[in-house]
């Protein structure tokens, strides 16, 4: 935990990655090693000597940080037995430095590092960005996070570094990643991403070699066009993120069985098919689907038949199109936590949710251009924690038995008519009048809304544009 800067908010998912590539976990069969970092992380929460930033709505830790005095010591105690040396000034790397150091974390610019072949640092963390260059020299290194360089070429001595476990840079250069970075077989990690000069994320062309790494647990990218292997896949992986244009045949998923995270993007025009087949992904738990429209509001239709995986706990659909009739699709995965469906086109304009779907749904986000009327029942929905309604002009009012549902925390409105506003304030209001003191609303006035005092019910105080917090019979500008 000392290589964080201070007062660095740290995202789980790069915590526990970073551990299992240091080797810090002992597998404790039948847990994955993540699996075994999060029950780490969590006795570490539990002693206090982790603070949690940020949880999902599924319960899951986002992010945490520790605090300044735990990290002096941590620091303080590392250093002087050689296990991690932390650099954050703008001085030179000497070889009197770092030539006996396990670990090194880099916070700030430095100049350019020489050749240490003798040295015996193990994992190199830029956690500052930095404009400068650096060379990759060192023999035992098995964790390089340089995501805050800039590489004008992808560093070619990289596939020389047989013992790295974990690779995380960012390029400007060629479109394709070598084939020769196979020969990394103990990589577990792979991170990599292409910007072009002025900023914009370039196409990344990755080898096919690349799913035949033993290794490789994740695979996380922007825009990597992906091929499929000809031969044996990968049982390890369960992460893969940033592909573009994946054709989902059952030969290309019967080579990644075991994945748990998919995050695919299909640009217009391409060949958007074999989706029917994410059903044989098992051990699928989360999935981002991003459909790129040729123009403005072009939407992809989603099948009618389209089915998913029964574990899938986290749904993202961006892009598409379907009937409301047909979010059964969606209700009746029996383990759905988190729904989200951003610029999406409904066939109507009434929704009307069904009794005994959405049985596990605690967090619901929806941007839709025609929505505009929502009915639910009581009992309907009954783990719902927050709603999220984001740019639906047309939507009339949140309906009030929305209120009704026991497990209900947040309302979170951005860009909708005032009138919705008002109707998540009644059921505020309307609770609170009932006991529960729990409920608050967040919402944010899109920039069409002309309001004036006299739109307003009395006890709401803001002005436009403002991000309001309603709670306690007040709404509070933050």
């Amino acid at each position: 935990m000392g290589v964080f800067p201070e007062d660095y908010v740290i995202h789980v998912s790069y915590l526990m990655r970073l551990w299992v590539a240091e080797g810090f976990l002992k597998p404790i069969i039948p847990k994955s090693l993540e699996e075994v970092a999060k029950k780490y992380l969590e006795d570490l929460i539990d002693r206090n000597l982790i603070m949690i930033r940020d949880r999902s709505y599924s319960g899951e830790l986002k992010t945490c940080s520790i605090h300044d005095l735990i990290r002096d010591l941590i620091v303080r105690k590392a250093q002087e037995e050689k296990f991690l040396h932390v650099l954050n000034q703008k001085v030179e790397i000497s070889p009197e430095i770092i030539k006996n150091q396990r670990h090194l974390s880099i916070h700030g610019e430095i100049r350019d590092v020489g050749d240490m072949y003798d040295s015996t640092v193990r994992s190199l963390l830029y956690l500052e960005d930095s404009l400068l260059s650096i060379n990759i020299c060192f023999p035992l290194l098995r964790v390089l996070d340089a995501c805050n360089i800039t590489f004008s070429t992808f560093p070619i001595e990289i596939v020389q570094l047989v013992n790295l476990r974990y690779i995380a840079l960012i390029y400007t250069g060629k479109r394709k990643i070598p084939a020769s970075i196979s020969k990394l077989c103990n990589l577990q990690t792979l991170i990599v991403f292409r910007r072009l000069w002025y900023g914009k994320v370039g196409v990344l062309y990755l080898p096919s070699e690349i799913l035949k790494m033993p290794q490789l647990r994740h695979l996380l990218f922007e825009q990597g066009l992906l091929p499929c292997p000809s031969d044996a896949g990968n049982g390890n992986l369960q992460t893969l993120t940033g592909v573009i244009d994946f054709r989902c045949t059952e030969e290309a998923l019967g080579r990644i069985p075991n994945l748990k995270t998919l995050g695919i993007s299909y640009r217009f025009g391409s060949r958007r098919k074999c989706l029917e087949n994410l059903v044989n992904l098992h051990q699928l738990e989360t999935l981002k689907c991003y459909f790129v429209p040729e123009y403005w509001y072009h939407f992809v239709p989603l099948a009618v038949d389209l089915a998913f995986p029964p574990n899938l706990k986290k749904l993202t659909l961006s892009g598409c199109r379907i009937s409301w009739k047909n979010m059964s699709t969606f209700g009746s995965l029996p383990n759905l936590e988190v729904l989200k469906l951003k610029d999406f086109d409904f066939e109507d304009s009434i929704w009307k949710t069904k009794e005994g779907e959405f049985r596990k749904l605690k967090f619901l986000h929806i941007r839709s251009n025609n929505l505009e009327f929502w009915e639910v029942e009581e009992t309907h929905l009954p783990s719902l924690q927050c709603p999220s309604l984001v740019h639906c002009p047309r939507l009339k009012c949140i309906p009030s038995e929305i209120g009704e549902i026991p497990t209900l925390q947040v309302i979170a409105l951005f860009q909708c008519e005032l009138s919705v506003v008002t109707s998540a304030y009644s059921i505020q209001e309307e609770q609170q009048d009932l006991g529960n003191d729990g409920l608050q609303g967040k919402s944010s006035l899109g920039h069409k809304t002309i309001l004036s005092e006299e739109d307003l019910p009395s006890k709401l105080t803001f002005k436009q544009g403002d991000v309001c917090s309603l709670q306690r019979h007040n709404v509070f500008s933050l």
